[in-house]
């Protein structure tokens, strides 16, 4: 009885954790994104009709649009990460970026599939591909070129 009761608190203990770790997402209306969101959206995804999701955090903003993109924005609705799963990210949203970035990708992967960006707090980490080669490139908040990678 005593194992049952232990097993039954540990349980209890950590399932409590993972809720307060993920439980705190609140399901939101599209419209109710910060307008710097909203814009991005417009402006690179057809507008928010095409939002399947959006959710808000304690730290960050999430959505979901039709066409297997994920979007995170931080809390002032700048881009956080973009992603998408079986099609190219519209290489425009590359303009969210610093200017440095933006150049640097375009003159040199112009005509490559742009897969991820992330924003983080002190790098810009951008994934592209073309066939079956893959690019990773990590920059500096300012947009300088910290690291180059291509991958066969």
């Amino acid at each position: 009885m005593k194992r049952l009761l232990f097993l039954f608190l540990a349980l209890s203990l950590v399932t409590g954790a993972f809720a307060g770790r993920w439980g705190r997402m609140t399901e939101i209306k599209a419209n109710d994104l910060p307008q710097a969101s909203k814009n991005i959206i417009s402006k690179y995804f057809k507008g928010l009709s095409n939002v399947s999701f959006a959710g808000e955090w304690p730290d960050n903003y999430g959505v979901h649009l039709n066409g297997d993109y994920k979007l995170n924005f931080y809390k002032d609705g700048s881009l956080k990460e973009a992603e998408a799963k079986y099609k190219s990210l519209p290489m425009g949203i590359l303009k969210e970026l610093p200017r440095e970035v933006h150049s640097y990708i375009e003159s040199k992967y112009g005509k490559w599939s742009l897969k991820e960006v992330e924003v983080k707090r002190t790098r810009i980490e951008v994934e592209l591909e073309n066939g079956n080669l893959e690019a990773k490139l990590k920059f500096d908040r300012s947009g300088k070129l910290l690291k180059e990678k291509i991958d066969d």
